[in-house]
């Protein structure tokens, strides 16, 4: 039997939409709220113009999600994600942390994703953002088990994911080894995590 890990101390946590979202039917999800493809700036950065690589020849550090590609790179690894608009001046002040968190994420089996609704329709309607940026951790696809980052800080950000994928990822029977990582990392940078549970790989026998 698996350990289960203790309710961490001021949640600040909200589930996302209790509804199941079919990638399939992506295509033919009406936009819910915000402003329409029609209505979107001619000269919209593009992702990689957004998160500033676009002049380079690796691939950027905050993957790119789009109403095609989301299970897919959902299935790859559990995300920090933002929904953003590319007016959001907020957004594109979060671009420096965000790019930081990926690196030390990755080294961890986690990313951190951004998704442009205005021309992902699907993604807009699932969540319903009211404000942007719009942040959350996304241990898989499924939109039903995204946790919505209330109050977020940048000083904080990073500690704050750590303890997500520590808590929803050790639920996961094929992302045992992401929380064992995510957590030596969150024990090193909180030493009042002597009394926070083990993470011991579950038995099968049992």
């Amino acid at each position: 039997m698996g350990t289960t890990m203790a309710p961490s101390r001021d949640r600040r946590r909200q589930r996302g939409p209790h509804r199941p979202w079919l990638a399939a039917a992506a295509a033919s999800l009406a936009w819910s709220v915000g402003a329409s493809s029609a209505d979107a700036p001619p000269n919209a950065p593009s992702h990689r113009d957004m998160f500033n690589c676009a002049k380079q020849k690796v691939r950027c550090s905050v993957v790119e999600l789009t109403d095609d590609n989301w299970q897919r790179k959902l299935d790859e690894m559990p995300m920090y994600i933002m929904l953003y608009a590319p007016w959001c001046a907020n957004c594109k002040k979060l671009v420096p942390d965000l790019k930081r968190i990926a690196s030390k994420l990755r080294k961890l089996g986690l990313g951190v994703g951004a998704v442009n609704v205005e021309p992902n329709p699907a993604v807009q309607k699932t969540f319903r953002p009211t404000a942007f940026p719009h942040l959350m951790f996304c241990p898989t696809f499924d939109p039903t088990t995204c946790i919505t980052h209330l109050e977020p800080s940048t000083d904080t950000m990073y500690e704050w994911i750590l303890e997500m994928a520590v808590d929803e990822l050790m639920l996961l029977d094929d992302r045992f080894d992401e929380a064992a990582a995510a957590y030596a990392e969150l024990k090193e940078l909180r030493k009042d995590f002597e009394t926070y549970p083990t993470v011991k790989r579950p038995n099968p026998d049992l």
